[in-house]
């Protein structure tokens, strides 16, 4: 898609916005002096009454650095565009308060890129302003041949294209850094969350099911009891050797089918059009419900949790307590707290299902002791992340 046919907002002429031109402006000027016969303030943008930042090139080509949002009624996020002589896929968007330096270096590079008719450098190719260790995974990984199809760091905002048009994204934090590659039908997203860590998820769309590798097990040769684990700063070796042998074998590390699950969302994979799982508000005797159950939780990386014929719970594990709240009342901080008791006098890590609901202050305290919390809905037989960590654990929708 060219630049012209996407639908771009009108922007105000706001004084902040003038205000913020000139900030990006002065520190191009400042830390790309090499650009400084080139740079103009161009107004309008295509047909819109709108200015931005150019560089000219050699061959009469431009590059420009625009803010501004996507049509309306299409969308409302307000972002910086770099937009270049080489771009004709989805628009590379940044955060609007991306520091000024930082837009001026990915400006800059985008510019160097083109001139030199090579590839833009790391990290500025994956539209992030520094070198992390998403971003050091993805090259390794591009340097083995893998096509990555996304890296999302620092930069949290992405365009997507939507059935009602282009969209900006802003992703939420809980989803960590992350990468996403695609074989077939396959979506592979590596992600390091905040608390738990690495995560590789596998959402294979042929067959609407999902699962989860255990890295533990795969890297550091012990089965994990709960999602993600810890890695090495500095060097992606490993796991960039998990994913290709992942990519040149589909069917490595498939799991035992009590440890996958069923894709959630609505949607579909790529061009293919597939309509993914659809729940189904069916009433399920105990047994089944709590087969279905486990077999989430464990598709998550809870791997070693079973069925139990205790009073207490109806799972049981070697390192979780798992607390199942079936009563009428809110699941409040006394009850949350004595749950946490519990579990610790165990040497557990707590995890809860809630029938119900879950007061403010009790998911505060879960977050604070690091609980898992679900919501489980006995009809449609699922579980949904009810406080932070559970957010880390469950599966993305988006894929």
């Amino acid at each position: 898609m060219t630049f012209m046919q996407i639908p771009w907002g009108d922007m105000s002429s706001a004084i902040g916005t003038f205000f913020a031109y000139q900030r990006v402006e002065s520190a191009v000027r400042e830390r790309h002096p090499d650009l400084n016969d080139r740079l103009r303030m161009q107004e309008p943008v295509g047909e819109h009454r709108a200015a931005a930042l150019t560089v000219a090139g050699d061959d009469g080509t431009k590059t420009l650095l625009w803010m501004t949002r996507f049509g309306r009624p299409y969308d409302y996020h307000l972002f910086w565009l770099i937009y270049g002589p080489a771009d004709g896929g989805s628009p590379r968007i940044w955060d609007p308060r991306t520091g000024e330096g930082v837009l001026a270096d990915a400006f800059h590079e985008r510019i160097a890129a083109w001139r030199g008719r090579r590839e833009e450098a790391s990290p500025w190719k994956w539209d992030e302003p520094e070198m992390c260790r998403i971003v050091r995974l993805a090259d390794a990984l591009v340097g083995r041949g893998i096509p990555i199809a996304q890296v999302v760091a620092n930069n949290r905002l992405r365009a997507n294209e939507a059935s009602k048009g282009w969209e900006a994204r802003s992703l939420p934090r809980h989803e960590g850094d992350f990468l996403i590659t695609r074989s077939g039908l396959r979506t592979i997203r590596v992600s390091c969350k905040p608390t738990l860590g690495w995560m590789v998820d596998i959402h294979d769309f042929e067959h609407g099911i999902q699962w989860r590798l255990d890295l533990d097990s795969l890297i550091h040769g012990q089965a994990s009891r709960a999602p993600g684990t810890s890695l090495p700063d500095g060097d992606p070796t490993r796991l960039a050797d998990v994913i290709e042998e992942l990519m040149d074998n589909p069917f490595a590390f498939v799991p035992c089918p009590e440890a996958v699950t069923k894709i959630e969302a609505h949607g579909t994979s790529g061009s293919e059009g597939l309509t993914l799982f659809s729940e189904e508000v069916v009433s399920a005797s105990p047994h089944v419900l709590v087969t279905e159950v486990a077999a989430q939780l464990r598709s998550m990386g809870f791997a070693d949790l079973e069925f139990s014929s205790s009073d207490d719970s109806p799972f049981s594990s070697d390192g979780l307590h798992v607390a199942w709240w079936q009563r009428s009342k809110d699941l409040g901080t006394a009850d949350i707290k004595q749950l946490y008791a519990d579990a610790a006098v165990e040497g557990k890590r707590l995890v809860v299902l809630v029938n119900g609901r879950i007061t403010r202050p009790a998911t505060d305290f879960a977050n604070k002791a690091e609980a898992f919390v679900f919501h489980l809905y006995p009809d449609s037989r699922r579980v949904r992340p009810a406080n932070r960590l559970a957010q880390e654990a469950a599966f993305t929708t988006e894929h």
